[in-house]
């Protein structure tokens, strides 16, 4: 996982609703392939959507 980020960020709506973003925002590569962080990151990002989902079980989650 040297070198990949994930960004986590999180914006108030003006209905009292939070919307939260999790995506991959640098990829690492070695020798112009890409490494297989993402099986890493995604076990993480599930993880938090669990969590999140403990805090409010109406949550809308869209995986893209």
């Amino acid at each position: 996982m040297l070198g990949s980020q994930v960004t986590f960020t999180a914006t108030a709506g003006r209905d009292g609703t939070t919307a939260c973003t999790m995506e991959m925002t640098r990829v690492a590569k070695v020798y112009l392939v890409s490494t297989t962080d993402a099986r890493f990151f995604r076990s993480a990002m599930n993880r938090a959507a669990r969590q999140l989902r403990e805090v409010d079980a109406g949550l809308d989650l869209v995986k893209r």
